[in-house]
């Protein structure tokens, strides 16, 4: 059986995010603002996924943390994709997060071998905050993200990858932990 899927470092419920979250729900329902107890930030997204994979993708994931400590991930600014033309995306910075682009580095060739997809661009860390649905709403948007531009909006610390089912609905998505791979230094 298949399930959706994705790999993530879960962010939390964050207190600094609250006032640009709220400022982004006003512009609802062309733009689509992620629930601030779904924050994450995606390391790998795998689609459709044969549950059957789940022992290899725990093997890969742990792969990948090893050598990595535990880290904590500032939250700086905000911007949206594509930074011209039309936002889909509106993001805020992470600082520090280096060593979660050389996890998601190290998931690559493994999860290719299994028939996912690698990226087609780099890895760049950030925190999606809402998707612009409505290209009428993009320079609202854009004129939002760039209000906060160098705000801050606190720090996570993270400890762990994790794989996520997540099961979509009129409501928007609801994501569950599959599996969680602890960072380990050694």
């Amino acid at each position: 059986m298949k399930f959706r899927a994705f790999i993530a470092v879960e962010m939390g419920e964050l207190s600094g995010l609250v006032r640009f979250h709220s400022e982004l729900r006003g512009l609802e329902p062309a733009v689509k603002v992620v629930d601030l107890h779904n924050l994450h930030v995606t390391l790998k997204f795998l689609g459709d996924t044969e549950e059957d994979l789940v022992p290899k993708l725990g093997e890969i994931m742990q792969a990948a943390c090893n050598g990595i400590a535990p880290l904590t991930v500032r939250l700086h600014g905000s911007g949206t994709f594509p930074p011209k033309g039309n936002a889909r995306v509106v993001w805020v910075g992470l600082e520090g997060a280096e060593p979660l682009a050389m996890i998601a580095s190290k998931l690559d060739g493994p999860l290719q071998k299994l028939g996912f997809e690698p990226e087609g661009r780099a890895f760049k860390p950030h925190l999606t905050l809402a998707r612009v649905k409505v290209p009428s709403s993009s320079n609202q948007a854009r004129g939002m993200a760039e209000r906060y531009a160098i705000s801050e909006f606190g720090s996570v610390n993270v400890n762990s990858i994790l794989l996520k089912k997540s099961v979509l609905g009129p409501k928007g998505p609801t994501y569950t932990t599959v599996l969680t791979s602890p960072l380990t230094s050694q």
